[in-house]
This record gives C-alpha cells, sequence and structure tokens, in this order.
C-alpha cells in the first residue's frame, strides 16, 4: 500500500507543505487549514498518511532572543503575538488530524533547508520544482518524519509523538 509522510510548517495564515509518497517528494504547496483538511482526506482514499509537524509549542512566544534591542514594547507584543496564532494554527492541524485518524509526529523547529540557496534542499530531495522557505521548511520536517519508525496503522485517535532532532 502506498505510504504518505505529509510535512507541514504550520502559519497563521498557510501552512508549507511537502507531500512524500513512499519516500520520494512529489508535491508543495502553501495551504491554508481548510485546504490541508481536504488534501489529507483525499490522501487517505490512496493510502497509508502520517502527518510530520513542526512543534511550535516547543518554542516561547516571550523568548528574548527573539526580540532586537531596539524593538519597542508594541513590536515585541506584535512578534508574541504571532507566534500565539502559529500555535494555535498547529492545534487546527493537529485537531483535523485527529478527527481523520492520521498519526501526528511532532518534529523539533529547525531553519535547515529555510534559506534562499535551496542547493542542499534539491541535492537532498532531486526537487527542481519552485519552492518558497515555508515549503522547503515542510519538505525538511517531512523528511525527518519518514525516518522515524512510526506504524502507518491509523487509529481513532491521533498519536503524538515527540520527536527531538540530533
Amino acid at each position: 500500500m502506498t505510504k504518505f509522510v505529509v510535512g507541514c510548517d504550520p502559519d497563521s495564515s498557510k501552512h508549507g507543505v511537502a507531500i512524500f509518497e513512499n519516500g520520494n517528494l512529489i508535491e508543495l504547496h502553501s495551504l491554508n487549514t481548510p485546504k490541508l483538511s481536504m488534501l489529507l482526506k483525499n490522501l487517505k482514499q490512496f493510502g497509508d498518511v502520517v502527518v510530520s509537524i513542526e512543534d511550535n509549542d516547543s518554542v516561547s512566544a516571550v523568548y528574548e532572543g527573539r526580540f532586537k534591542n531596539t524593538d519597542s514594547q508594541a513590536v515585541k507584543a506584535k512578534k508574541s503575538q504571532h507566534v500565539g496564532m502559529v500555535k494555535q494554527a498547529q492545534r487546527e492541524v493537529e485537531r483535523w488530524c485527529e478527527e481523520l485518524g492520521i498519526t501526528v509526529i511532532k518534529q523539533k523547529p529547525s531553519s535547515a533547508w529555510k534559506d534562499t540557496n535551496d542547493k542542499q534542499f534539491k541535492l537532498v530531495t532531486g526537487w527542481q520544482g519552485r519552492s518558497n522557505e515555508d515549503q522547503r521548511s515542510a519538505a525538511f520536517i517531512g523528511f525527518l518524519g519518514l525516518n522515524k519508525p512510526v506504524s502507518f496503522k491509523a487509529k481513532s485517535n491521533v498519536r503524538l509523538v515527540n520527536q527531538v532532532m540530533r
């Protein structure tokens, strides 16, 4: 049976999404939550699905290193608010996965493959099409999900597996 690993870099407006089919990167998207949920539902018709998602809950919204010395209180509040919105978006994706019976693997946030120089990304994945930072991040998160031993048997409740990058 076909096995899909969907990498997801959650965002408050559109998530970076990468789809791996039997270990091969086949699609990159920027999707809002309703469209992502439809995609996941459709993929389930063709095989087993696991979502590997960036775990933004492991990041503090008020971490001092996030701010510049010149940031005003208003700027700091806005940055913290955005992080909170991203955390909520992650929870919404996880809830959709639970509703659909899809296993979720949480991955520690990383800046790997996000930079504008996408040579490493193309070398590892073989992807030759266009991509943006969030899509490359989703591909990295999905790539990590490929290498974790996870049962592809979907259960009625989501199984959250916290993964720590080495």
